[in-house]
């Protein structure tokens, strides 16, 4: 199967810069290491719409499965994204992981309407599991951190939920390469220095338990070696 993992346009024009979304690099080093075919694609700095960009794609890779993600904010370009897909290639499959379908997931499926199988939680082992699924080696009940539309029924199913990964140092470092980040360091301007900067994940979660957040990246603090830390820089 040909698996497609798209991060979603975020900067303005091709002069802005934008956040890197670091988790949908996480996700796709992940599924990278299990040497499937994965193809990623950056809508960032690209000419032409969105349509005449996915059709080209989908059709030039013949691709199975559409994959993206994102936070809330992002709703207008992810809906895009599996709506076109859909168009274009009707039998085509879309997942949806990132904060979006972590902090509500049936209100966010029902809105983006065209994905069908959400990613709740941290999504490197989740992917990995939810492709083995789709190839038919596992069920679908079996991926913990899952939601989807049941045919039986026709009404939304939420599997068991996703541990927390313990060992941050045991996820492939992020797929910056795949998804152009050179072109970003070109156009950002973090003024430290004087200098081009990116940026580099040391945790996920927080120690503190604020009431106004829910912890989208799960509830126990947990850090990376600086041994992991320091190769990633290099």
């Amino acid at each position: 199967m040909n698996y497609c993992i798209i991060m979603p346009r975020l900067a303005r024009d091709n002069n802005a810069s934008y956040a890197f979304p670091v988790g949908i690099a996480y996700v796709s080093s992940s599924l990278k290491a299990t040497k499937r075919n994965v193809i990623t694609y950056n809508l960032n700095y690209k000419d032409g719409t969105t349509e005449e960009l996915l059709r080209n794609l989908i059709q030039e890779h013949d691709i199975d499965v559409i994959a993206s993600g994102g936070l809330t904010f992002q709703y207008p370009e992810l809906r895009e994204i599996f709506e076109l897909s859909k168009k274009i290639k009707p039998d085509i499959t879309t997942w949806v992981g990132g904060g979006i379908i972590t902090a509500s997931p049936i209100p966010a499926m029902e809105a983006l309407e065209y994905a069908d199988y959400g990613m709740i939680g941290e999504g490197e082992i989740t992917i990995c599991e939810l492709a083995e699924a789709m190839e038919g080696k596992r069920t679908f009940e079996s991926v913990d951190g899952l939601i989807y539309r049941k045919s039986d029924t026709n009404k939304w199913h939420i599997t068991n939920p996703r541990q927390e990964i313990q060992d941050l140092d045991s996820i492939p470092f992020p797929d910056y390469e795949g998804f152009e980040y050179e072109k970003l360091l070109d156009k950002a301007n973090f003024e430290l220095s004087g200098e081009d900067c990116g940026m580099v994940s040391f945790s996920r979660s927080c120690p503190f338990n604020c009431t106004f957040c829910f912890h989208p990246s799960g509830s126990k603090y947990r850090k990376r070696s600086l041994k992991s830390i320091l190769e990633e820089i290099d």
